[in-house]
């Protein structure tokens, strides 16, 4: 139970579970039309742009211990089979608890309010209102679905804003709806509650008028685009909290967990049609076996691939195989390829694999991997200068300064990824704090890494 007696109060209060049921009654009286309003393009051609809108608690503050939502929510989509999503807005930022390969983009905005407002952090710098910027975010995301948590700023420095602005919340907070179904009026928006966080104790009244004006904008027929998220459900305790107002890693991932139960209804319609699994008279070749983990893996090919279709290079998992993804940075930009057996072939953009790639593959279960192909004494890899993603072809360990030694003094770190231990998967490898200091010694046969170039160089194992 929580130790915050404001937060006992209003749970017993009737009105919430008044709104609870209109808000469940509405959701399944508006899902036809939400659906045929948010997922009409063909699915099969595109994923559903899902834009993570507010302010601080939607962006975050990686690697530091103020935590988003955003990473635990989609690693919980993924993990249950949404895969065909991509989050979209106007920032990039990587977000704790997220599945790889991870999606940078959101539009967290810390620090900003409803809107309109007139601060900025300094002289040269934007408003910090989202109604007065959000015609431009919308223009570059085209969101599908919007799920917005904002005015947190609004109340707790309202000082900082014109006056009375805690008191106009709730209207501004209606105009911004407004204002975005107007620039998008295709897409569904789910309005979260503020969250009732330490902060609130003292000034709950103010949350509540923001909040109750949410649920009536949720409510209401005129908004039939609209579904309000009560994520006060998910009963955040203060042991869920950084300070006031921000969030550790436990209450990030209760507001992911009340986010994912409002967003799963629109999505299911998206989830892939099972794979039908191998039948008898599917013929794989042998070849070298790798072990997989369930979920997530940082792989390669063991060896050169008879074939390089990916339908021959992942035979022996066809009923096991959620998608591959590889990583290939070119002059027009950095470029994620997949391959998913669930996709139709034309949308497909991973078209052949070979033993040089670094390969993010996706299981259901564990199993064996077998990679048919001739054993190679050595591989030559270009690389560009930034991030790489390489296999290790060979067949014995190498430690890493020895195995990348042909690019001495052209790269700063390498990355691995290792599914045994989930709750610290990453291994790194860091030339400046050399080899004692860092987490990854060797470079292993069939594993996958993440390399950092300060050049164009060429890689010769």
């Amino acid at each position: 139970m929580s130790n915050n007696p404001r937060l006992a109060r209003r749970r017993s209060e009737q009105r919430v579970g008044l709104a609870l049921a209109v808000v469940v009654l509405l959701t399944l009286a508006l899902l036809p039309l939400a659906l045929s309003v948010a997922t009409a393009p063909a699915l099969e051609t595109r994923a559903i742009r899902i834009m993570p809108l507010g302010d601080s608690l939607t962006e975050g503050n990686y690697p530091n211990q103020i935590h988003s939502y955003r990473g635990y929510l989609r690693a919980k989509l993924l993990a249950n089979g949404y895969t065909n999503i991509d989050f979209v807005g106007d920032r990039l930022k990587q977000a704790h608890g997220d599945a790889s390969p991870l999606d940078l983009n959101h539009a967290g905005h810390g620090g900003y309010t409803i809107g309109p407002d007139t601060y900025r952090f300094c002289d040269t710098c934007e408003t910090t209102g989202l109604y007065e910027h959000i015609a431009a975010w919308l223009a570059v995301s085209n969101p599908d679905i919007i799920l917005l948590l904002i005015g947190m700023n609004d109340l707790v420095a309202a000082d900082n804003h014109p006056p009375n602005y805690a008191q106009t919340a709730p209207d501004r907070l209606e105009q911004l709806v407004e204002r975005i179904q107007c620039l998008q009026p295709n897409a569904t928006i789910l309005l979260s509650s503020l969250l009732e966080t330490r902060e609130s104790t003292e000034g709950w009244y103010k949350y509540d008028a923001v909040n109750l004006r949410a649920a009536s904008i949720g409510n209401a027929d005129a908004h039939d685009n609209v579904l309000f998220v009560d994520l006060n459900a998910i009963e955040l305790e203060d042991e869920d909290f950084s300070d006031n107002v921000h969030l550790v890693e436990s209450g990030a991932r209760k507001v992911a967990n009340g986010w994912y139960d409002a967003l799963a209804p629109l999505l299911a319609p998206l989830l892939p049609t099972p794979t039908p699994a191998p039948t008898a008279t599917l013929d794989c070749p042998p070849g070298q076996q790798v072990a997989l983990a369930a979920g997530w893996n940082l792989v390669s090919l063991p060896a050169t691939p008879p074939n390089t279709d990916p339908l021959a290079v992942f035979c022996s998992i066809a009923d096991r195989l959620v998608s591959a993804f590889t990583y290939h940075e070119s002059p027009q930009g950095s470029n994620w390829r997949i391959y998913s057996p669930a996709m139709p072939a034309y949308a497909r953009t991973l078209t052949w694999i070979d033993e040089t790639m670094g390969i993010w593959v996706q299981v259901d279960a564990a199993c064996t991997w077998v990679c048919p192909g001739s054993t190679t004494s050595g591989v030559t890899i270009p690389l560009h200068a930034g991030w790489n993603l390489v296999g290790y072809p060979l067949a014995t360990s190498q430690p890493v300064a020895q195995g990348l030694a042909s690019i001495e003094g052209q790269y700063r770190q390498v990355y691995a990824w290792d599914p045994t231990t989930p709750a610290d998967p990453w291994r790194v490898y860091d030339v400046e704090s050399g080899p004692e200091a860092s987490s990854l010694k060797t470079l292993d046969p069939a594993h996958g890494y993440w390399i950092l170039t300060t050049e164009g160089c060429m890689l010769t194992y």
